[in-house]
């Protein structure tokens, strides 16, 4: 069966504003208040814009219940204790009441709550996604100085040994233009 049909347009009551309050101190989204006033979504978006005292007491209203939620989230990320019961039925064949236990129960920090928690507090350092730039500034260069720095890093960490190398890293080929273009170095 289709859901009833809502009024495309309901006359708005200052009332509202502190059911409104009311209802997201309680955890009310937007869609819920919806149904609340028998509305459209678009309705309550439109009234948060027409009627200030409306967007106001949203705002007011669901602020605790952000806070409660982020305290939580806060909590499951570093681990918390809280008493609770654990119920054992009475003996077989006995008539008699089960049996309540008080304990202490510990519940251990949990990685997905502390990974969410510092994305969103400490995005700089835990945002999966780092911008990092590469860039190598070099004066130009002849193909003499270059050959020179390559055979100095190459005997500097023992990447190989000197008669291992090649022959044209070692004597400059003849014919060649001893000076490289400037635009093929990048700025």
């Amino acid at each position: 069966m289709p859901s009833p049909k809502k009024p495309n347009r309901q006359v708005y009551k200052d009332s509202y504003a502190e059911q409104a309050k009311k209802a997201c101190e309680a955890g009310f989204t937007d869609r819920e208040l919806a149904d609340l006033f028998s509305v459209d979504e678009r309705t309550i978006q439109r009234w948060k814009l027409s009627h200030p005292e409306f967007g106001q007491a949203l705002t007011v209203g669901k602020a605790p219940a952000d806070d409660r939620v982020e305290r939580s989230l806060y909590h499951k990320a570093i681990g918390f204790q809280h008493k609770a019961v654990k119920i054992f039925p009475p003996a077989r064949g006995g008539d008699g009441e089960p049996l309540l236990v008080e304990y202490v129960e510990h519940v251990p920090p949990d990685t997905v709550a502390c990974i969410f928690w510092l994305k969103n507090r400490r995005p700089a350092e835990w945002r999966d996604k780092h911008d990092v730039e590469h860039a190598v500034k070099r004066e130009p260069q002849t193909l003499d100085q270059l050959r020179e720095e390559i055979l100095h890093d190459i005997r500097e960490l023992g990447i190989l040994p000197e008669s291992m190398l090649p022959p044209k890293l070692l004597a400059p080929p003849e014919g060649v233009a001893n000076r490289l273009r400037n635009d093929e170095i990048e700025d």
